[in-house]
């Protein structure tokens, strides 16, 4: 009798397009991050009636400003705990660096098709070890049986 592999539900292909798709929207998120600083005012007085909105408008600014946080804090943090050095090397230089995969390519010393099975590999452990992201939730994908 065959038992099942788990692993043979793991969809590669679709686990690594999930990463790469985070991944790439990283220095998006960077910037947002580096310009919304919210701060607190203090209210103003004016001979103005009032504004009847329930939104609390820094409120928003703040929660927002966390995401960006989260998601630029659990990028890095992902990486840097890569266990194999070459993944974080690809991942670092090509994602959060902003370098183009040739410029990757000659930084780690491969070849074009070692390299795509390399970055894909990183990928793939990149995705194991990223906690789920609100608007990306899990990343690993398994095929259903």
């Amino acid at each position: 009798m065959r038992f099942p592999s788990y692993f043979s539900r793991f969809d590669q292909s679709e686990t690594i397009r999930n990463a790469k798709q985070l991944l790439q929207d990283y220095p998006h998120y960077k910037r947002l991050e580096l310009a919304t600083r919210p701060t607190l005012h203090s209210p103003q007085i004016d001979c103005m009636p009032p504004n009847h909105s329930a939104e609390n408008g820094m409120e928003n600014a703040m929660i927002r400003h966390v995401y960006f946080v989260v998601y630029v804090s659990a990028c890095e943090r992902t990486i840097a705990n890569l266990p194999n050095d070459m993944d974080r090397k690809i991942l670092k230089t090509r994602y959060l660096d902003g370098h183009t995969d040739s410029y990757t390519m000659k930084q780690v010393g491969l070849e074009h098709s070692a390299y795509g099975d390399a970055k894909n590999q990183a990928l793939i452990a990149f995705a194991e070890l990223c906690p789920p992201l609100p608007d990306y939730g899990q990343l690993i994908v398994y095929r259903s049986s």
